[in-house]
């Protein structure tokens, strides 16, 4: 468990699945399928994970889906307010709180329960520090190149395209928060599976409308756009997840910019502003150099969950599983 809110919501969720709550039989499961076994349950054939959270944005919950793609998993909360329940049963979204709010559906079962008040049951709210966008940033270069921790801060701070003074409380806050180890000598980058699914959250929230450009329209296919370089120009979203075999046609264009760039590329491709255009140009806020004319597969990653429709989270996932999970621990 990582606090004891956590602790507390999980105890309440197995002592109403004991209570039978919702009116289905359910066993503890003991077999160590995940790392948090002992939070799985079994229900009839089935076996679910219970994922506390504590964020209920959409696309920090898809994220999260696309994190768990071999396990059927129901996510936790304290508590879920109507509005959130409505949007999570929207999208075939598993949850329970404590209030015994809840919807599992699966080829036996459906209970879908909503509207209970949050006061049936004693809740504690908490506040979660939130990534700033310089944070995001700097984080997105460590987790790209763990290597990089131990470079001088300034070189941080030129690359990450950050204030220097910056770094400085960022580190502090990575060591806090049990990110950052030191072993003879040198900084270790560690917990990076948790530091990645908290800058997913950071990203989609706290970044992503802040590098936005603007949208427009192309009216030829993507092959034909001219201007994608390995400097100022990269793809991003769906191109850059069909290029990373992401198993998708593209059909929205999305392309990190240098601003400098920013007049050129539009006058090279005869772009129209439209709000709903295909085309969307972002700021590509880094600095350092690097290979080929597309973003970071982490960048895809957040492009695709941050887009919301089930096509690109498909590829989010794909994308997860063959270029992300496996520099991940």
């Amino acid at each position: 468990m990582n606090n004891k809110t956590e602790f507390r919501v999980m105890k309440d969720i197995k002592r109403l699945f004991v209570e039978n709550r919702w009116g289905i039989l359910v066993f503890a499961e003991t077999s160590k399928k995940h790392k948090d076994f002992e939070n799985d349950v079994k229900i009839g054939d089935d076996i679910y994970q219970l994922k506390y959270i504590t964020n209920t944005d959409l696309n920090y919950i898809r994220h999260q889906k696309a994190r768990h793609t071999k396990e059927k998993v129901i996510f936790v909360k304290d508590y879920l307010n109507r509005k959130d329940a409505d949007e999570m049963i929207k999208e075939n979204i598993n949850f329970i709180d404590t209030a015994g709010n809840a919807f599992i559906k699966n080829n036996r079962i459906h209970i879908e329960i909503t509207g209970k008040r949050k006061e049936l049951f004693e809740t504690i709210m908490i506040v979660r520090e939130k990534m700033t966008p310089a944070a995001v940033k700097l984080n997105f270069l460590l987790l790209r190149d763990p290597n990089a921790i131990n470079k001088p801060y300034r070189q941080l701070a030129k690359d990450a395209g950050i204030g220097f003074g910056g770094v400085t409380k960022i580190f502090e806050d990575l060591k806090r928060n049990n990110y950052i180890v030191v072993m003879n000598g040198k900084k270790i980058l560690t917990n990076t599976r948790k530091l990645f699914d908290k800058w997913v959250e950071g990203y989609l929230q706290n970044l992503n409308h802040k590098i936005i450009l603007g949208n427009y329209k192309f009216g030829k296919a993507w092959t034909e756009f001219k201007g994608v370089n390995k400097t100022e120009a990269k793809w991003g979203g769906e191109v850059a997840a069909y290029k990373l075999g992401g198993n998708i046609k593209p059909a929205e264009l999305t392309l990190y910019i240098d601003q400098n760039y920013y007049d050129e590329l539009i006058k090279t491709n005869m772009l129209l502003k439209e709000a709903n255009g295909n085309v969307l140009l972002k700021n590509k806020f880094w600095n350092f150099e690097d290979k080929g004319d597309m973003v970071d597969a982490m960048i895809v990653y957040v492009d695709l969950i941050g887009n919301g429709n089930q096509r690109d989270e498909e590829a989010a996932k794909l994308i997860y599983e063959t270029h992300i999970a496996k520099h991940l621990r």
